[in-house]
């Protein structure tokens, strides 16, 4: 069954998070690590400030959904929009 990822630059809350994260990239794996995490992301609205800070998470972290992605034609080909 194939899942249905967020798209890049969504804005989401992780669960036993406070502060709400942007998506920034999707099957990502963390450096050392054999790992294949949904999505990476980063601090919202600040962005990457320092890339040890970035966020690694899979699907059933998310806790709460805030905003969509900026769509252009070419993610909508890919996305089926």
């Amino acid at each position: 069954m194939k899942r249905e990822l967020l798209p890049i630059g969504s804005v989401v809350l992780l669960k036993g998070g406070e502060k709400r994260v942007m998506i920034c990239g999707r099957i990502q794996t963390k450096a050392g690590e054999d790992i294949i995490y949904d999505y990476s992301a980063c601090y919202f609205p600040e962005g990457i400030i320092d890339p040890r800070r970035m966020f690694f998470s899979t699907m059933t972290r998310l806790r709460e959904y805030f905003l969509s992605d900026f769509r252009t034609r070419k993610s909508c080909l890919i996305r089926k929009c």
